[in-house]
């Protein structure tokens, strides 16, 4: 019965404990989807839409009658007015003030594709603008890996310390026995003690830089992560496919040039006749009819085009200027690309020369442990100093440290090579 209550207890200490990890956990894919729903960039995206549309519907406006209300109160110094006179005939004057209420309505038939045009590079800045935001985005996604494998190698950093003074701590009371016996002079037990705090000053040191860069890491995902926290080590991403490359720069520098081909067919569009039918009604005095001096209503209605040909003198001019901005960007694409492949290349090659290191980091270690022991013994015999002891231990703690950093180095890089691929981890 007792044995069975203490197995339930167990198993519930057991949940329990798992739980409060998970709670205290977290990730570096967590960590890019807070940091992306967090950066005030990531607002863009809606906002734009939510212009572009609105933007669109105004445009539309355009196809519709568009009405216009005028009314004017004149005094003239003169009128038109025939000095003649027959017999049984008046011919008025025009009186000097004059008063017109005019309504005037036009309807589009053939706008050379002004709106329509519009239409398109409404899209494409609404386009440009949500790809700017990308590349913001992705540069977070930069500092995220940065700092979070930073964090990492702070706390291997920091395990290995623990280690050594571990080492440090049983040799001490191995020492402590070996001076009271005289076997062990007290200066070699004084050096281990200094050694002591020197390994738990450079633990404080590293713990900052730690704590540093967690509330950089809060910062950037609006956590609030501590030293407690357990940052989990993410697997090594194997997917270096190049061929794959999808960047919001080249994306954007894209949608630049497309824009100048929307921005030459607006020209296009400016230059072509347009055709539109029209109408006036209004009430004034005089109407239309100027020998009638009183207030009449009146109406006018037509079609009629409109063709603006001074544009045509700056036609071949506006195009080459075109073209130049286009040279300009595409030359702004190779040198990404070129700067872009340089870091592509930087990360695998690093990727490729820790491959090679790690293999041989155990067989160092195993090595330096085996040292290090026979240094602990002929030290507890009185044939080594403490000296030497310590540099065979630091011998050893470096050779730990170094296989570790050098798993998280290739992990980093590989999670760099993916970023500046394009392919970004979910």
């Amino acid at each position: 019965m007792y044995w069975r209550v203490f197995w339930i207890f167990c198993l519930i200490f057991l949940f329990k404990n798992k739980e409060i990890r998970a709670q205290n956990a977290t990730t570096l894919e967590s960590s890019f989807q807070k940091a992306i729903n967090h950066a005030p960039s990531s607002l863009i995206s809606g906002l734009s839409k939510s212009e572009r549309d609105l933007f669109i519907k105004s445009l539309n406006t355009k196809y519709l009658p568009q009405l216009s209300l005028g009314a004017q109160a004149t005094y003239q110094s003169e009128t038109t007015g025939l000095d003649l006179s027959f017999p049984g005939i008046s011919i008025p004057r025009l009186t000097k003030d004059q008063y017109k209420i005019q309504l005037d309505a036009s309807q589009v038939l053939y706008d050379g594709g002004i709106i329509a045009t519009q239409k398109h590079i409404k899209n494409i800045v609404s386009d440009q603008e949500i790809a700017q935001a990308n590349v913001d985005i992705e540069m977070i996604r930069e500092q995220i890996i940065q700092v979070y494998f930073a964090i990492l190698e702070t706390q291997s950093r920091i395990e290995i310390l623990e280690l050594k003074k571990a080492d440090l701590l049983a040799l001490q009371k191995k020492m402590e026995v070996g001076v009271e016996n005289g076997v062990i002079l007290k200066s070699e037990l004084k050096q281990l003690l200094v050694e002591q705090i020197s390994v738990g000053q450079m633990q404080d040191e590293i713990k900052y830089i730690r704590s540093n860069q967690i509330q950089i890491l809060n910062q950037l995902t609006n956590q609030n992560l501590d030293v407690n926290t357990i940052f989990e080590m993410p697997n090594q991403v194997l997917n270096n496919e190049k061929a794959s490359i999808s960047k919001p720069s080249l994306t954007l520098l894209e949608l630049q040039k497309n824009q100048l081909s929307e921005m030459r067919n607006l020209d296009k569009s400016l230059n072509r006749p347009k055709l539109s039918l029209f109408a006036q009604g209004g009430y004034g005095k005089p109407g239309l009819n100027f020998l009638k001096n009183e207030f009449a209503t009146y109406f006018i209605g037509g079609i009629k085009l409109q063709w603006n040909l001074s544009n045509l003198y700056s036609n071949s001019k506006d195009n080459t200027v075109n073209l130049l901005q286009k040279d300009k960007i595409e030359v702004k694409r190779k040198a990404y690309l070129q700067q872009l492949d340089i870091k592509i290349a930087t990360q695998q090659n690093e990727i490729d020369r820790l491959n090679a290191v790690m293999p041989n980091d155990l067989g160092i270690i195993a090595l330096r442990s085996d040292i290090k022991k026979t240094a602990a013994i002929q030290l507890e015999n009185g044939t080594k100093t403490t000296s030497d002891y310590i540099l065979k231990l630091n011998d050893e703690n470096e050779a730990i440290l170094n296989h570790r950093i050098h798993e998280i180095q290739a992990i980093k890089s590989s999670y760099l090579l993916q970023h500046h691929i394009g392919n970004y981890q979910k």
